[in-house]
Parts: structure tokens; C-alpha cells; sequence
């Protein structure tokens, strides 16, 4: 986004006329601005603006939540000062003058909105670097960058449209939003990647693959089922809005529906005799199944703790601090490092994706229960 624009955004939000989208798109600018800023605000006035505009995105939410692994006790609940980066903390063992003894040598920023666009010649394209606009052309499609920096597919000549396969793909620390020549929304998360062609023209099904974590806004097509390839799952959709999340290191295959239904087909990966079959289930909205290769389980879930990373924000549910140091790992772009044993506490809690990793490290550290030093891009965690 040009400084002009975000410039407009800025005064349209002080006014109170900027949507939950704008204030978003805000966010990303704000966070990743570089090369100096709007001349009718002050870096620190942009500050200002970002936390109040986290502390509106946020305002339903409470954050770290530490459980201990024996019966919980009641204890002290105390809000910080860091309440201005929209964050409350919950422990039961909290004291109100303990301070984070995180360490740090150099601190890590937070993600940001980049990609690598892979054309069907090999060209890449990488889209932090090049100008919003038209960004190239492929047998009768035009491919665009948009002022927000979303990826946008058009057709421009059905007849000489062809179904050539394009890649879209995140590396760790970078988030991106793509239309697909359908009218279909995809968010990749980090470390993701996205197969898919140029064109749906001439072909009975949308087929796409996923490699690591996206989330999808179906356009509506009955004569033209979307199907979502991703390791040894698929998911034949109509039109629907769901999250698929499917990192090729996870044992698992998460899919969420928020949204309409579909159809998850398992192929199992066992090929035993008793097994060679497929395996098939339907999801309402608010469910979430996890196929493990060979079974596909089905349970009520909290969506907007699955859907979370797409609204820029970190939400734990009892998780243990393994998994996530993974999702911090993926967004920083950093290597975790255990000395001795790995904590066994779980954690519940809110916290924003566009805070430097120490704040959030801090926030965890102040549950108690485990210690963070952070050497380089590396991440020691210890108890």
C-alpha cells in the first residue's frame, strides 16, 4: 500500500468510518512500514493508532491462560501494563510485581504480507518487489497485483485461456491473499504453498493442492465441484468458507468449516488388506475433522481459534508450549532450541501476530512455568 492511500485509510479510521477489513489492511502497513511514513503523522502518533486499532480488533478477548497439569487453583488475576497491545493476562500463580525475564541479544520482528508467484514457464515473481498493477500474462489470462496486495486472476480471452499451472508459496514469516480465476479467496498462512491453473475454463473440476495452511472462500459452482488436494485428504466443496490446515511435517490434517459443506475423502495410507478403501465424511459448520492417514475423527471446535492466524492473531486453546512454539516458529521465521525438559504446562490465550516475538515470548513467561532467551534467530526454551 503507497503512503498516500494508507494516509487516507488512517484519517477515514480516526473518523471512525473505517471497516474491520481497512483496519486490517491498516495493520499490515503499519506493522511493516520502512521507508519512513505519511508526513501528517508521527511515527509515534502511528503507534498510537496501531495499538488502539488492536485493542478494537481484540476487544472481545482475554489472553494467557496458564493450567497447570494437577487441579487447577484460582489465583491472582492481574492486567499489565500491556494492555495496549490489546492483552490481558490470567495465571494462577501471578504475581502482580513479577516482571518477564525473557533474554535477548537482537529482537525478531513479526511476519508479513509476502509471497513468490510461480508461473507455468518457471518464471518467478517475487511479489514484495514488483508494483501493484498488471504483473503478467499467460494464454489469455492477466494477472494483477492489487492496491491491498492481493493476487487477482482474470480472464480476458476464454477461447485462448488454458489451464496452465501457476504456484503460489509463503516462506516462514510471510502471509498472502490470493483471487483465483473463479472468484475464489484463498489466505495462505506461512510456509504454505498453493497449485492451481491459471484458468478453471474447459474443466469439470477446480482442482487445487495444498501444502501447509490456507484459508478458503469458495465461489459458488454447481456445475463445477472445488476440490482441495493436501497430502492423502481431499475436500470436494461447491462453494463454502472453510480452513484446511496440512503442513507435510504434522502427522495430521485439520479442516474447519465455518461455512456451507464438504466432503472429506481420505485415502488411506496404510494399504493394508482390512484397509484399501476410501473414507469419507461430511462437515457441518463449526466442525473440524482430523485425518490421520488412516481414520478421520469429527468434533465441535471454537472457529475462530482455527481461523485466528487469517485475523492476525495467536489463539491457544490448553495447548502445550510444543505446539506453540511451532506456530511462533513458522511466523518469526526462527529455530526453537529445548535445554533439558521440555515444559509441561498448557496455555489459553489471545495474543497479536504483529508484536516483535519478545512481547509474546514475555507474555507466555509471565504465566510461569517456562523461560525463553533468544540468541540470534534462535529460540531457547527451557523450565
Amino acid at each position: 500500500m503507497q503512503h498516500g492511500e494508507a494516509e487516507a485509510l488512517l484519517k477515514k479510521y480516526q473518523k471512525g468510518n473505517a471497516t474491520e477489513e481497512e483496519i486490517n489492511c491498516l495493520l499490515h502497513w503499519v506493522q511493516g512500514f520502512d521507508t519512513g511514513n505519511p508526513k501528517s503523522f508521527t511515527v509515534e502518533e502511528l503507534e498510537v493508532i496501531k495499538a488502539e486499532m488492536w485493542l478494537y480488533l481484540a476487544k472481545d478477548e482475554v489472553s494467557i491462560e496458564k493450567i497447570r497439569l494437577w487441579p487447577r487453583i484460582i489465583g491472582v488475576a492481574a492486567a499489565v501494563s500491556a494492555i495496549i497491545f490489546g492483552v490481558w493476562y490470567y495465571s494462577p500463580d501471578l504475581i502482580a510485581t513479577r516482571k518477564p525475564q525473557v533474554v535477548t541479544q537482537t529482537d525478531i520482528a513479526p511476519g508479513r504480507t509476502g509471497a513468490t508467484l510461480t508461473l507455468a514457464s518457471g518464471k518467478k515473481i517475487k511479489l514484495t518487489d514488483v508494483v501493484n498493477g498488471e504483473i503478467a500474462k499467460e494464454a489469455g489470462v492477466t494477472i494483477s497485483k492489487t492496491n491491498s496486495g492481493q493476487i487477482v486472476y482474470e480472464i480476458k480471452d476464454s477461447g485462448n485461456a488454458l489451464n496452465k499451472i501457476n504456484e503460489l508459496s509463503t516462506a516462514r514469516g510471510e502471509t498472502y491473499q490470493i483471487r483465483l480465476p473463479d472468484g475464489t479467496s484463498v489466505i495462505l498462512n506461512a510456509a504454505s504453498s498453493l497449485r492451481y491453473p491459471s484458468s478453471f475454463s474447459k474443466i469439470e473440476k477446480r482442482e487445487v493442492i495444498l501444502s501447509g495452511e490456507a484459508y478458503f472462500e469458495v465461489a459458488k459452482n454447481k456445475q463445477q465441484p472445488f476440490i482441495v488436494k493436501s497430502k492423502s485428504q481431499e475436500i470436494q466443496v461447491l462453494g463454502t468458507h472453510f480452513n484446511v490446515t496440512a503442513y507435510p511435517e504434522d502427522r495430521n490434517i485439520k479442516t474447519t468449516l465455518l461455512e456451507g459443506s464438504v466432503r472429506i475423502v481420505q485415502r488411506p495410507l496404510s494399504g493394508t488388506k482390512e484397509n484399501t478403501g476410501q473414507i469419507y465424511r461430511v462437515l457441518t459448520p463449526g466442525e473440524q475433522s482430523v485425518s490421520t492417514g488412516d481414520e478421520i475423527s469429527i468434533s465441535d471446535v471454537d472457529i475462530d481459534i482455527a481461523v485466528a492466524w487469517k485475523n492476525n492473531k495467536f489463539m491457544f486453546d490448553s495447548q502445550p508450549i510444543s505446539e506453540i512454539m511451532v506456530m511462533l516458529a513458522r511466523w518469526y521465521d526462527v529455530q526453537v532450541v529445548y535445554e533439558g525438559k521440555v515444559p509441561k504446562d498448557n496455555f489459553s490465550g489471545t495474543v497479536s501476530r504483529y508484536e516483535n516475538i519478545s512481547k509474546v515470548l514475555s507474555i507466555l513467561e509471565r504465566a510461569g512455568g517456562v523461560h525463553f532467551k533468544i540468541q540470534d534467530r534462535k529460540i531457547y526454551v527451557s523450565e
